[in-house]
């Protein structure tokens, strides 16, 4: 994976997933890791603090904070719809799309077999 020279530091992160998290309905948000021949997860839950120890962990371990991943619920609650969104010091790679092809079909996949209707992936709008 290539390094970027400005990326933000980690409490901007997190204040932007979380500030996410808290304007749409999600079943569970995440901020991806990616590894050179892995990914990570670190849940999007309301404590601040453990989210930075465990991105912090994630970051000096050789990992870079990709994108938000999560799954938005449905109105009939049996729905659900893939939200991601790559973040701003990543937006113009096309190496980051074609990283994350497979995890998408995945998460849609395992969605599916637990009884969930999966809708057409969410992708918020460019500025």
């Amino acid at each position: 994976m290539e390094k970027q020279d400005s990326r933000r530091n980690l409490y901007d992160l997190i204040d932007e997933t979380l500030a996410e998290k808290n304007d749409k309905d999600f079943f569970t948000l995440s901020i991806v890791v990616g590894f050179e021949n892995t990914t990570k997860f670190v849940q999007a839950h309301n404590n601040r603090e453990s989210i930075l120890i465990e991105l912090t962990e994630l970051v000096k371990g050789g990992g870079e904070s990709l994108r938000l991943l999560g799954m938005l619920r449905g109105e009939d609650k049996r729905s659900v719809r893939v939200y991601c969104r790559v973040f701003q010091e990543y937006a113009d790679e096309e190496w980051i799309h074609r990283y994350f092809d497979g995890l998408m079909d995945s998460i849609q996949d395992t969605a599916k077999a637990q009884g969930f209707r999966v809708m057409p992936t969410t992708k918020p709008e460019k500025n």
